[in-house]
Order: C-alpha cells, then sequence, then structure tokens
C-alpha cells in the first residue's frame, strides 16, 4: 500500500508505530512521506531506479538470454552493493503471462538455466551449492565468460551473499528451506 503521509506533528507517533511492524520503512518525498517495506527480491522488468545508480551497478547482465534470472541478478546486485530495494505495497502493477514463449530459443540450450548459472557464480557464492542441488544439470551449463561482472562485483566491494541471507533475506528460510525436505508420504491413488 503506496501510503503519502502530509508531514505534520503525528510523524514521530507514525514512525513509533511503523518501528514496531519491523519491515516498513517512512522515506521522505518532497513534503509527503511514503509508506514502504523492504524487499530482498523483485520482479525483474518491474522497477523504478535511479539511471545513474543502475548504471553505476553494470545495469543488467549483458550476457543474460532472454529472460531469467535478472529478477535475482538485479535484487542481489542492488543490496549487496549499498543500495536497497523496498516495495510501494499500493502501487499497482499489472503482468500477463503467456501460455507460450513468443520468441524462439536462441539456440544456447536451456537459456533460463545458464542464466540462473550466471547469478550463482557471480553473486551467490557458497550458496550457489544450494541451487545445484535442486537443479543439478544447472553444474554442467558453460555459464559464458563472467570476468566483467566478477569485476563490477570486485570494484563496487559489494558484500558476501552470506551477508546478503543475514541481513537481507534474515527470514527467507523460514519458509523456503534451502534444502527441499524428502517427500512427506508417496503413493498412488486408484479407484
Amino acid at each position: 500500500m503506496l501510503v503519502l503521509y502530509k508531514m505534520s506533528k503525528r510523524l514521530a507517533k507514525i514512525r513509533e508505530q511503523i518501528a514496531k511492524v519491523g519491515r516498513l520503512n517512512l522515506a521522505r518525498a518532497g513534503e509527503f512521506l511514503l509508506l514502504t517495506e523492504r524487499s530482498p527480491v523483485m520482479a525483474g522488468g518491474l522497477f523504478a531506479i535511479s539511471s545513474k545508480f543502475f548504471w553505476e551497478l553494470g545495469g543488467y547482465d549483458p550476457g543474460l538470454d532472454i529472460w531469467g534470472g535478472e529478477q535475482y541478478e538485479l535484487s542481489f546486485k542492488i543490496w549487496q552493493c549499498g543500495g536497497t530495494l523496498v516495495d510501494s505495497p499500493c502501487s499497482r502493477i499489472g503482468h500477463i503471462y503467456r501460455k507460450f514463449a513468443p520468441f524462439p530459443n536462441p539456440g544456447v540450450g536451456n537459456f533460463v538455466g545458464r542464466n540462473y548459472r550466471r547469478v550463482a557464480e557471480v553473486w551467490m557464492d557458497e550458496y550457489a551449492e544450494y541451487l545445484y542441488k535442486r537443479r543439478p544439470s544447472y553444474r554442467s551449463i558453460d555459464p559464458g565468460d563472467l570476468t566483467q561482472q566478477r569485476a563490477i562485483r570486485m570494484q563496487l566491494k559489494c558484500q558476501s551473499f552470506s551477508w546478503f541471507m543475514k541481513e537481507v533475506a534474515f527470514d527467507l528460510t523460514k519458509v523456503y528451506p534451502p534444502v527441499e525436505p524428502p517427500d512427506y508420504a508417496a503413493g498412488k491413488i486408484e479407484h
């Protein structure tokens, strides 16, 4: 919910109430306050960012093909390299998925797996192993040249993925375990 609060004497009380909620923050926008919520990741193409900051981060990884992984790449890059990613909960955005891909495969095989491997190898450090445990085939996909992306991370002195998990996505593993739990039961239904 995108909420603008007119600056007033109630500001201290509002800040106190928001602090109790946890992840909600107030950001100043001119004479208004904007209610936002910190978010570890976002949809890859549905965001607003300073163009200067976007290009300081290196933009999107030019080695990512078609789609898939850009949401993680940019989210990790923003957080690990000194930015903050927030949702404006009241903003209204629509995203329509097609039942088919409106473009041909670019001829690189599993391009989504390749994209995820690129992101994991550059940004996830030792946590990349969790991806490979869930998708073992990704380990054998050639991610292409990662030199430029790794150089950006080094140049910007970005934080580790361990830092990201502790400081940003600290509650993620409560809902999404890093290792998929075994099946509770198995069988078949007959009629």
